[in-house]
């Protein structure tokens, strides 16, 4: 009788068997800690440009405060301002917040450039404090969830203090 080497048919199913165990071994550990960082990595950067988008609208009105400004438009959605040279707008359309800079009137833009300030955002509203006609402090609302909401308040009139 002729001897061969080789495997054996319970030697190839172990070795099968062990390599299977370390391949979904590797594949559990890659969908447990790999994609539930590259999920909150993705939060953690819509959040930080919800926080830029508001630091950028606070910067607006805090620089619109100094000249005279005439509120063109004031909804929860959309806030329009003019001075002397600009109109400044700040619009949530569709869970994205752009700007505008150009020229507004008569309920129309012209000449105006608009960008992007935050998109994919699951909620955006604008609130006006009006006292005897005079809007007295804007805020701004942004969220990327329900438990992650970012808020930016600006008062436009001094308070006093009497």
């Amino acid at each position: 009788m002729d001897k061969k080497n080789g495997f054996s048919l319970i030697l190839f199913l172990l070795y099968l068997f062990l390599f299977s165990s370390i391949t979904v071994c590797i594949c559990t550990m890659f969908t447990s800690l790999v994609l539930p960082t590259i999920t909150n990595t993705r939060q953690c950067r819509s959040l930080m440009a919800l926080h830029i988008a508001s630091d950028l609208f606070f910067n607006d009105i805090q620089q619109a405060k100094k000249s005279s400004i005439v509120w063109q438009k004031t909804t929860d959605n959309e806030i329009i301002w003019s001075n002397k040279d600009v109109s400044i707008g700040w619009k949530i359309d569709k869970n994205t917040l752009k700007r505008k800079e150009g020229i507004y009137s008569l309920e129309k833009w012209k000449k105006a450039t608009t960008c992007v300030i935050a998109d994919r955002m699951e909620y955006g509203k604008f609130r006006i404090e009006k006292h005897n006609g005079i809007i007295m402090a804007l805020s701004c609302s942004l969220a990327i969830t329900q438990d992650k909401i970012v808020e930016c308040y600006v008062a436009l009139v001094p308070i006093s203090s009497s």
